[in-house]
């Protein structure tokens, strides 16, 4: 349970709890103080309400589940965090464990000239324990390749889980050393799975990496499903799998490997857009109708499809919305990334921001709470609306204003994203085509429970 208190941008996100395979609810304060006095010890009907907020909403159920591994007088250690003096909610941190990698992967952003000393494991345990203290609700685990070196790996699933029960996921490309992985987050309760890259065909996916580990890696996927850890997808689609058939074939072998969470990405950093507005709009549309005839006419067992931000399977009736007035990165507000070079504004655009934004300083010291307050000032300061590009486009409603790192000049928070105009514009006509209606994003904040989950 996450409680921030005095938070200058306030959000449904000010109480919140979170399972340990990383579900999350939104609560009232009420609700909160509530659920924060079932130790374990305490008989529910005790607890005054408790019992009648359990027959109108069973979900709650599932968060009264502390973990058992405790000792006397500290029956919910690291499992009620109450954190001051932040500007936003810190919510989610990607961490970069290491920059070396097996691989050399043509869309790569993490440069071999930019390798820094890599963490110690004090440094390790000292950032779980100041991400814990910030009320971070799931950290993932990436590189580089976060597998290489175990040993570290290791010391950071159990800084994070068992030293702070905050749940993990791991991305890695899913090629080597993958069994003593499977080993490390087998029977762990706040793993909440990986994420493994697998671009299409055997020949697409080895292209892309550089590396001939296609049929390992679809080796190790099998064995991850078998320990019973979630497994999710991500390919990248390039022209190497664009045409109908292949994707086609590529969609079979998904639904043969047993994947029930895939995600396609379109990787704009390889070159796919250029500035031309509408170039390839076609290519992406026929794809993105491939894949729904796929879903919606073969038996696979896949129960969430992405497409980049085209579309989404099943098709869901309405989404969160971004509003103008809402701050740049605001589906991503509450998010730090940080690496062994340091924080950044934005780790994948780290440059694009300047340099005073390129390295603030690292999640180990003393000084994590200003650093990530830095971060959430700059992202409240500038708000969509303040970028004129997004502020007159009829566009704005299905492309939702894109990624400033993506921006015409980042440093300015100005200029569009043609990336992410283009997939509007891709979104746009594959709902036409599809006779279905595109419909106004729904304002955030609508409609939600008590106990709303994410």
């Amino acid at each position: 349970m996450r409680r921030r208190s005095g938070c200058k941008y306030e959000s449904g996100a000010d109480h919140v709890a979170v399972t340990r395979l990383g579900v999350v609810y939104f609560l009232t304060p009420e609700i909160f103080e509530m659920l924060s006095k079932c130790n374990g010890l305490t008989a529910l009907p005790a607890i005054q309400g408790l019992a009648d907020f359990i027959e109108k909403d069973r979900d709650a159920l599932e968060i009264i589940s502390l973990d058992r591994d405790r000792s006397e007088g500290d029956e919910t250690r690291g499992q009620i965090i109450t954190v001051d003096g932040l500007v936003a909610p810190c919510r989610q941190a990607i961490w970069h464990l290491t920059q070396s990698c097996n691989m050399r992967c043509g869309h790569c952003y993490r440069f071999p000239g930019d390798i820094k000393e890599p963490f110690s494991e004090g440094q390790i345990e000292a950032t779980a324990d100041n991400l814990s203290a910030l009320g971070v609700e799931c950290v993932r685990l990436s590189g580089g390749e976060v597998t290489l070196d175990h040993r570290k790996l290791e010391c950071a699933v159990a800084a994070l889980t068992q030293g702070n029960r905050i749940p993990v996921v791991l991305n890695t490309n899913g090629w080597k050393h993958q069994d003593r992985t499977i080993e490390l987050l087998r029977d762990n309760p706040f793993a909440r799975g990986v994420q493994i890259s697998l671009d299409g065909t055997k020949e697409s996916h080895n292209a892309l990496r550089g590396v001939d580990s296609y049929d390992e890696i679809v080796s190790n996927i099998g064995k991850y499903l078998e320990a019973g850890i979630h497994v999710r997808v991500i390919s990248m689609l390039t022209d190497d799998w664009l045409d109908r058939n292949e994707i086609r074939r590529v969609c079979g072998a998904i639904a043969d490997l047993g994947i029930s969470d895939w995600t396609v990405e379109i990787p704009s950093v390889t070159g796919r857009w250029t500035n031309d507005l509408t170039i390839r709009v076609e290519e992406v549309v026929s794809a993105a109708l491939e894949f729904h005839a796929f879903f919606e006419s073969h038996d696979h067992g896949v129960g969430r499809f992405s497409f980049a931000q085209v579309f989404d399977w099943p098709l869901p009736p309405t989404e969160e919305a971004k509003r103008l007035e809402d701050p740049v990165c605001s589906h991503d507000l509450g998010l730090i990334t940080f690496g062994p070079e340091g924080v950044a504004y934005c780790s994948l655009f780290q440059d694009r921001f300047g340099e005073e934004l390129a390295c603030l300083g690292h999640m180990h010291d003393s000084n994590y709470k200003e650093i990530w307050n830095r971060i959430a000032t700059v992202r409240l300061t500038h708000t969509i609306a303040d970028n004129q590009s997004c502020r007159w486009c009829p566009l704005f409603w299905v492309c939702q204003g894109g990624c400033p790192g993506q921006y015409g000049n980042p440093v300015q928070f100005q200029g569009c994203d043609t990336h992410s105009r283009n997939l509007a514009l891709s979104k746009m006509r594959v709902y036409e085509s599809l006779g279905i209606p595109l419909l106004k994003q729904k304002e955030a904040g609508d409609d939600q429970s008590e106990t709303g989950n994410e």
